[in-house]
């Protein structure tokens, strides 16, 4: 259906580190049958945009950039603020989940860490069953790759990764799995 013209902000953070990223992202969405306006943004504006609510929630505007990853170990005011549904971020991506909501209210009042961790990991698994609920967000850090013992990777930082994913990973020769490979 055509629901007429869909602007997507593009930071400029975004298509400066990935020359050319606005082209490809407009021809990919452009195929799904709908006329898309991409357009380069300061990380300012699209801040200011997603404070004033004018992404998602029924407006034709959205945004492609880097988004934060769930900060550390304690992941639980991260996950309430975005999914639940009087979390800061949520109107942004919308998807209302009862359970998710019940959850993260439990979870974000919750002193017993063990019980905390366990809410946040049912809120994650709900999350992912509904395809990010709007922001395939916590799937970033999902993978299919099969690492060897003696094969190290870099270690993620909460932002603004992707681009040094192989910078950092090495072969650790003295492993003993490594014995009888070559360099």
């Amino acid at each position: 259906a055509d629901l007429g013209p869909i602007t997507i902000d593009v930071a400029d953070i975004w298509e400066g580190r990935y020359r050319g990223v606005s082209e490809s992202l407009q021809s990919m969405y452009g195929q799904l049958g709908n006329e898309v306006v991409m357009k380069i943004e300061p990380y300012s504006t699209i801040i200011q945009k997603i404070t004033t609510n004018q992404y998602g929630g029924g407006n034709a505007a959205f945004w492609h950039g880097w988004i934060t990853d769930v900060q550390g170990p304690e992941a639980t005011l991260d996950v309430y603020t975005k999914y639940n549904s009087k979390g800061g971020q949520f109107f942004q991506f919308g998807v209302k989940m009862d359970e998710v909501d019940k959850w993260t209210d439990e979870a974000i009042v919750e002193f017993d860490a063990e019980r905390r961790i366990e809410l946040i990991k049912d809120s994650a698994r709900k999350i992912i069953e509904n395809y990010g609920a709007g922001e395939p967000y916590i799937e970033v850090a999902l993978t299919n790759t099969l690492y060897w013992n003696y094969y190290h990777v870099g270690k993620p930082a909460a932002f603004i990764t992707s681009q040094n994913l192989y910078q950092d990973n090495w072969f650790d020769q003295n492993d003993p799995t490594w014995e009888g490979r070559t360099a």
